[in-house]
């Protein structure tokens, strides 16, 4: 085989290992991400967006706590998929998607060339290494165990980071999920509207028992209104209330 093959034939093999790579990267970030677009983090950002002091922090703003929240979540984009790439799984990767041990593949065919494709992704720290599969096991597990009481030692703060995210849950707080996208459904539905409460509670079925029916007479319908509106004003300002903690670092919380 000359030369030219043996370059065509390397060539074809370190594509071939890329692609399995990229595969890899994309698979995990693919199930971190699916996992994020279903968790707190979410409807956290999602309040960040309808608040008007995060926006002024992002403007330059220096009032706390809201500069400091700015400075950690950063610019919000447009879709939640952008913000939790550049920014957001730096900060909670680790919390919404355990990342499995995986095979890394070689970037060289040359063995004089050390080198490795690491995918490590800015958001937690990882090991890797080269492991001669002509070792016994029991060699091998020495070694390895070696190595990692090294490297513990060595990153343990930011093994530490990773773990314990700078911003966490607001602990006190016992605020369903469900809730929380109830309260932020209201929000968005009542900017820049009319809309009678009693009717957007309606709309969005807020509460069953308080809507009318065609049987009601007058009297009922009278009180299912009144009730419906209260139900609504108050879950408005749970929202309101919400939004500001949000911004302040306290989510998720409404008192």
């Amino acid at each position: 085989m000359d030369g030219k093959s043996n370059t065509t034939t390397r060539d074809n093999i370190l594509k071939v290992r890329e692609n399995i790579r990229l595969h890899n990267q994309i698979s995990l970030l693919e199930r971190e991400l699916s996992a994020a677009k279903e968790s707190l983090y979410r409807l956290w950002w999602e309040c960040l967006r309808e608040s008007d002091d995060y926006a002024a922090a992002l403007q330059g703003a220096p009032d706390e706590p809201y500069a400091s929240m700015a400075s950690d979540f950063g610019e919000l984009h447009h879709r939640f998929e952008a913000w939790w790439l550049e920014t957001g799984r730096r900060l909670f990767a680790e919390q919404v998607h355990h990342a499995d041990i995986a095979v890394v593949e070689e970037v060289s065919l040359d063995d004089s060339d050390k080198r490795l494709v690491l995918w490590r992704d800015g958001a937690r720290p990882s090991l890797y290494l080269r492991i001669p599969l002509t070792l016994e096991r029991r060699e091998i597990t020495r070694q390895f165990d070696d190595i990692l009481d090294i490297n513990y030692a060595t990153h343990a703060a930011e093994i530490e980071r990773a773990k314990h995210p700078r911003r966490g849950f607001y602990p006190d707080q016992r605020i369903r999920l469900g809730t929380i996208k109830t309260l932020l459904e209201i929000w968005r539905a009542r900017t820049n509207t009319d809309e009678e409460w009693w009717r957007m509670g309606e709309r969005l079925k807020i509460r069953d028992e308080f809507t009318c029916q065609p049987e009601d007479d007058a009297a009922t319908i009278k009180r299912k209104r009144r009730l419906m509106t209260q139900t609504v004003q108050r879950y408005h300002h749970m929202a309101a209330k919400m939004i500001e903690f949000a911004a302040r670092g306290d989510f998720p919380r409404v008192k």
